[in-house]
């Protein structure tokens, strides 16, 4: 005769477990299901992504420049289906505005920042991500 047993409740006592973060958004962001909706786009989770930088990358000085200013003319007002290769990296804000996940907020976004020199455009707030990538 086999017992089975229906609940387990280990003690651990003086044990350190140390869990691995795998992605960068956390699973609480409001925004953490369009994310993963997108094949998890590392873009999103650049420094500066919110602050207009689309691509990662510094364009002579600026973290926001014309690189941007093309991914987000490519993407501007296009449905979700069309936001195909790096297009969804023009999301700056993570929300819909009308039914166009990159319009004119985002741009907003981009106008403010474009061409500031690194201390006029911030590292974005950390609230809604584990790490950043690039």
């Amino acid at each position: 005769m086999k017992e089975v047993a229906n609940s387990l409740s280990p003690t651990l006592t003086g044990t350190d477990i140390a869990v691995a973060v795998t992605e960068c958004v956390k699973s609480t962001a409001p925004f953490y299901q369009v994310w993963v909706d997108f094949g998890k786009p590392d873009c999103w989770c650049f420094q500066r992504n919110c602050r207009g930088d689309a691509d990662g990358l510094k364009q002579f000085s600026y973290w926001v420049f014309t690189n941007d200013l093309t991914i987000l003319k490519s993407a501007f007002s296009k449905q979700d289906v069309d936001l195909t290769g790096n297009k969804i990296c023009a999301d700056f804000d993570r929300t819909k505005q009308f039914s166009y996940r990159v319009f004119t907020n985002d741009l907003t976004i981009l106008k403010q920042y474009f061409s500031k020199q690194e201390v006029d455009a911030p590292v974005c707030d950390m609230t809604n991500y584990n790490f950043w990538t690039n």
